[in-house]
């Protein structure tokens, strides 16, 4: 597993962990949790109810949280003073394959692979020039040395 920075870590498990307990019956769900109180996360406790909505604001972004609806009147509306979330299918898929620690290591080992790659075609684009011309002086040479025995006879 790539060191990932303890900052970074937990950033990230923070938002895995969201998600994971929103998995808790492994499929997409369509009861609705106060994550906050699931969490045990007190309205007083500022700086964590902060950080609680930022996740909350990137997986609904992202479409891997659904946000609870109420009808009034045929519109729906939501409904804030609940903030019930369920997961959506594409969170529960992605949460299984490793949530977002195991995106940012796999973006990492991309990233790694297609610059050993870039290096590899540059070194071979380099071998491929260094060798076309060796093959062109080579030839200039044998066509001089060929224009050397028709001129000179044999």
């Amino acid at each position: 597993m790539t060191n990932l920075e303890p900052n970074l870590r937990d950033k990230l498990n923070r938002i895995d962990t969201v998600l994971t307990y929103l998995n808790h019956d492994k499929k997409p769900s369509e009861t609705f949790v106060n994550v906050r109180d699931a969490l045990g996360i007190k309205a007083d406790d500022d700086s964590k109810y902060k950080s609680l909505a930022a996740i909350i604001d990137k997986l609904i972004k992202d479409g891997y949280l659904t946000l609870s609806y109420a009808e009034q009147g045929g519109v729906q509306v939501i409904k804030p003073s609940y903030e019930l979330y369920s997961i959506s299918y594409d969170g529960m898929l992605f949460i299984e394959d490793g949530g977002y620690t195991q995106k940012f290591i796999d973006d990492i080992n991309t990233r790694i692979k297609t610059e050993r790659y870039a290096k590899v075609a540059s070194r071979n684009d380099t071998i491929l020039s260094v060798g076309t011309i060796a093959l062109a002086i080579g030839t200039f040479f044998l066509a001089f040395i060929e224009i050397l025995k028709w001129y000179c006879g044999d």
